[in-house]
């Protein structure tokens, strides 16, 4: 209807990331003051201030696992399928051009990924170690998505593996690079995996 694709892209990106982000902070506020859960003190006596945070981590660990789980689906791929409906077309599936993928394809992005772990892995070993970042800190988010347990392996590969798969997918490929590639052509592809990475608040990753 003579709309600028790349102006939709962009305004979709900004609503439903400040909708995802937004509701995952006041989900997740509570469960951080919820007695017994926050509680720093129930750590060692003898514990430094980076352990118990660490702790605390822990401790908070599976509620916010849940509110992840929860807030990518019903705050991100909910969205995005809306704004795909009310601005493009109702015809979802085809526009974000699901279908069969080559096996080879597959299989190419897997090897792909193993052989670039390495490089990227050192990159932001090097970055951390310039920038002189705190072990403890850089490793936050490690407390909370760590499986100590067969089941939790299980659980974590669903919040972390398959959720982000489906939702993020559908933002940023399925819908972002499809409706920028329509202005930008081919340049969609850098620009859907540059705000791909800043959208993960991590910059050291961000070239990874």
């Amino acid at each position: 209807n003579g709309r600028n694709p790349v102006t939709a892209a962009i305004a979709v990106l900004f609503g439903v990331g400040a909708i995802y982000f937004t509701t995952q902070m006041i989900l997740s506020f509570p469960l951080m003051l919820a007695p017994g859960l926050f509680d720093a003190a129930s750590a060692p006596a003898d514990a430094t201030f980076a352990e118990r945070i660490s702790f605390t981590m822990r401790e908070i660990a599976f509620p916010v696992q849940i509110v992840v789980f929860v807030c990518q689906f019903a705050f991100m791929l909910v969205p995005v399928i809306w704004f795909t409906r009310k601005l493009h077309t109702k015809d979802v599936a085809t526009y974000y051009r699901y279908g069969k993928f080559p096996v080879l394809e597959i299989l190419l992005a897997v090897i792909i990924t193993f052989t670039m772990m390495p490089t990227t892995t050192f990159i932001a070993n090097t970055i951390t170690n310039w920038l002189d970042i705190p072990e403890w800190f850089a490793n936050l988010g490690v407390e909370i998505f760590t499986a100590h347990s067969p089941m939790e392996f299980v659980w974590l590969a669903l919040v972390i593996g398959v959720a982000p798969a489906i939702c993020e997918e559908a933002l940023f490929r399925g819908y972002a690079q499809r409706t920028l590639e329509r202005r930008i052509g081919a340049k969609s592809y850098w620009v859907a995996g540059i705000i791909f990475g800043l959208f993960h608040m991590q910059p050291i990753g961000l070239i990874s």
